[in-house]
């Protein structure tokens, strides 16, 4: 049977960061086969149909360089607190989703997870505590993940279950929130949360599978081809099922957890890069710090109130994860957020090649840094010389735009460097964090434009001369992230024998208002040289999540 092929004609073409010469792509199969005028290619394709794309441009898929996809599909099957700005509206979601499982006759015994609500409460009055979920859920044990991922709110049903009773200990990195009487408050922070997991039942692979998969299919209408998830490895398990059966529809690059180190290294060594053309290894994902919203990012000055925030490990620990993991071929992907968190990272990375030259070995390649929200000017060219990639998200600003003068006063000109990283020679792959922080990428790139409070125009701009240009900001989302993943070369450009991952949206024209990416409109997403989502003729392709 012969390939399918198909000519796709837009106004532009982009291959960030460049625009390519012509006005049409054929694809045949599941690959890019040229780039020209329409005429050209109908001569060597001459019955392949043409599908005229208007004024839309056409560009690679995006990817998404750091996300908890499968933690997304299940919040949007489960308990979703993410539009809860304050305790009446937090009530009311949990009185709904209460009345909701007694409508569907759900027994008691069904653990209820859920996640998303806003970090910031925990600084307001009351606090949060186990009562508030024990009088909506009495018997019924209940764990919800912040939407930072770094507090675990649970009733006492959960508590109970888990074994975390008065006189319970936390993991090391991790930490009991407690009442005045030392009871525990309901709040796991950091690895304490493993307390709560080893608890929790296991979902039925096939409800996970399905959850799965329909969050894909809202990710094809956001044009996402791709992702990188930093996830548990049973997650791993559920993208190898669908992937097994050819319906996992997008392209995952996977971090495995540094807990899975040993097992992945006797598994899968020696080979970093494994997989096949859905599915793949990324490097192993190593915590050192918290975050910003919790005044658990590391840093070199302290809080208000004096506290420096968590360190995760110590750096000699982390120096030799890097090197154990290095035996393998595998690359460290470290979350590190305060400038102090960067800092011991460099210091640790540096040591690790040290040793590995001492041996005759590289560092393998594929170094990463998730996030780096605070980066000292010092701390940019060691980054470089290193070959560190980093691996931010834009979108995470706009929250962070009024806290970083109250917990951050004296390293809040170093936060989100972008133009500083890159100038030093940094490349830097884009991304959402999902569900953190909304998945589209046109929100992700206007908040790199932009760098505005609440991700909106009439917002402030922090520090306007870190944004990127557009060119850039598209990189991060295309090339860069195929870079990141190993896919440098099948992934992320409009060039023959790359695979068709494309999309087609009417974008701003050159000089345009950045605003208009908000509402940029999304033709068509292709896999593979399938289409898998196509806009209604005269629909709007923007959903909200």
């Amino acid at each position: 049977m012969e390939p399918t092929e198909v000519i796709l004609r837009a106004a532009r073409l982009l291959s960030p960061p460049r625009r390519v010469a012509g006005e049409a792509v054929l694809v045949r199969g599941e690959r890019i086969a040229a780039v020209g005028s329409v005429r050209e290619l109908r001569r060597e394709a001459p019955g392949a149909e043409v599908l005229d794309l208007g004024r839309a441009a056409l560009l690679p898929g995006f990817i998404d360089s750091h996300t908890h996809f499968f933690e997304w599909a299940r919040r949007l099957a489960g308990l979703d607190l993410s539009g809860a700005r304050n305790y009446a509206e937090l009530r009311e979601t949990l009185a709904r989703h209460r009345d909701r499982l007694a409508g569907q006759g759900r027994g008691p015994d069904e653990w209820i997870g859920g996640s998303g609500w806003d970090p910031a409460f925990l600084r307001k009055r009351p606090p949060l505590d186990r009562a508030v979920l024990d009088e909506f859920f009495p018997d019924r044990p209940v764990s919800l993940e912040s939407r930072d991922f770094h507090t675990l709110w649970c009733n006492s049903s959960a508590l109970e279950r888990a074994g975390v009773f008065a006189g319970a200990m936390a993991p090391a990195g991790g930490e009991i929130g407690r009442r005045v009487d030392g009871s525990p408050d309901g709040l796991l922070f950091e690895t304490a949360w493993q307390l709560i997991l080893d608890a929790r039942p296991p979902e039925a692979e096939e409800t996970r599978a399905g959850w799965l998969k329909e969050a894909i299919r809202k990710g094809h209408r956001l044009g996402l081809t791709g992702f990188h998830s930093m996830e548990p490895d049973e997650t791993r398990r559920t993208y190898r099922l669908l992937a097994d059966r050819g319906e996992l529809g997008m392209r995952v690059v996977f971090h495995s957890p540094l807990n899975s180190l040993r097992e992945r290294l006797q598994q899968d060594a020696p080979s970093y890069r494994a997989g096949d053309d859905w599915l793949r290894w990324g490097g192993v994902k190593i915590f050192m710090d918290g975050s910003l919203g919790s005044r658990s990012a590391y840093m070199l000055d302290p809080y208000p109130g004096g506290d420096r925030g968590c360190l995760i490990m110590p750096k000699e620990e982390l120096v030799a994860r890097i090197l154990e993991a290095a035996e393998g071929g595998i690359a460290p992907t470290i979350h590190a957020i305060g400038d102090a968190c960067v800092r011991i990272v460099a210091d640790a990375l540096e040591e690790a090649q040290a040793v590995l030259h001492a041996r005759g070995a590289p560092l393998p390649g594929g170094a990463r840094v998730e996030h780096a929200q605070c980066v000292r000017p010092e701390e940019l060219p060691r980054l470089a010389r290193l070959g560190v990639l980093c691996s931010m998200q834009p979108i995470h600003l706009g929250d962070d735009v009024p806290l970083l003068p109250e917990l951050w006063p004296k390293a809040c000109a170093y936060a989100y460097p972008t133009r500083s990283l890159l100038d030093a020679g940094v490349p830097i792959a884009l991304g959402s964090d999902v569900p953190v922080a909304n998945p589209d990428p046109r929100l992700g790139i206007y908040a790199a434009l932009e760098r505005r409070a609440g991700n909106a125009p009439a917002g402030t701009a922090w520090t306007p001369e870190q944004a990127l240009r557009i060119e850039e900001a598209l990189s991060g989302y295309t090339r860069v992230a195929a870079l990141a993943g190993g896919w440098q070369d099948e992934l992320g450009a409009l060039e023959p024998g790359y695979r068709a991952d494309l999309v087609a949206m009417e974008i701003p024209e050159e000089g345009a208002p950045h605003e208009e990416w908000l509402d940029a409109r999304l033709l068509l997403t292709m896999i593979d040289g399938r289409i898998v989502y196509a806009s209604e003729a005269d629909g709007d392709s923007s959903e909200t999540f």
